[in-house]
């Protein structure tokens, strides 16, 4: 079975990349981080089964689904996404699945599955194989942050302020609430957050409450540690800025 991912996070890309690339039965045809080269590709190529991240920066991963499927219409589409609250929009494509990040091993085992059983390839009991395969890591996940690569080191180190938006942000607070609770501007928190984003790599904040914890930046200070924690889901909260 071909398949093809799309996101906008590298280190989710190369995550199922290389989980993906551990199944049998799977060939990893193509992987972007860009709706438009996905597009492309796809003109081109036979794919299969495309997962695609449903909020990739700059485009609408709904609308990159339907502009697929206008090329292929067989084409099967899984999204995955950290915003459980876009389950429903997500269903008037009719994909064939839906992962919300956290995504363990066994949940992508059992999208495969599904996946091949559909286009009647045998799978020989995919799901039952990977877990058996992997069952030291079976409540392993991966999600915006690499659970599967080591993360990288920050661009530039987050200031005492910067760390104190970030704690803020973690906590779901709004920019209004943490310019509140700090005493200071609304511009300059959204300042702030720029600055976070820019050094974290990331695009939203799910993303960069994720790769904190990743890389131990939320706390007292001191050096970053490497650490794995648990992906924190944040409120509906799509102004970023």
């Amino acid at each position: 079975m071909k398949v093809l991912i799309v996101d906008d996070e590298s280190a989710m890309l190369l995550a199922l990349k290389q989980m993906l690339s551990n199944m049998e039965g799977v060939e990893l045809v193509g992987s972007f981080r860009d709706a438009a080269e996905a597009l492309d590709f796809v003109r081109g190529s036979n794919v299969d089964l495309a997962i695609l991240d449903i909020m990739i920066a700059g485009d609408d991963g709904l609308e990159l689904a339907r502009s697929l499927r206008s090329i292929r219409a067989e084409l099967d589409i899984v999204f995955t996404t950290s915003h459980a609250e876009f389950a429903l929009n997500a269903y008037d494509v009719y994909p064939l699945d839906y992962m919300v990040k956290p995504i363990s091993r066994i949940r992508l085992a059992q999208t495969i599955t599904r996946a091949m059983n559909k286009h009647s390839i045998s799978s020989d009991d995919l799901t039952e194989k990977w877990t058996d395969n992997h069952a030291d890591n079976e409540d392993e996940t991966i999600s915006n942050t690499s659970y599967v690569v080591e993360a990288p080191a920050l661009v530039a180190p987050l200031t005492s302020r910067e760390r104190e938006v970030l704690q803020g942000i973690a906590a779901g607070s709004t920019n209004e609430e943490i310019a509140e609770q700090l005493q200071i501007s609304l511009s300059t928190v959204k300042v702030h957050v720029r600055h976070i984003f820019s050094k974290l790599e990331v695009h939203n904040r799910v993303s960069a409450v994720a790769r904190a914890h990743d890389l131990a930046v939320i706390g007292s200070g001191g050096n970053p540690i490497i650490r794995r924690g648990k992906f924190l889901h944040e409120k509906n909260d799509p102004g970023l800025l």
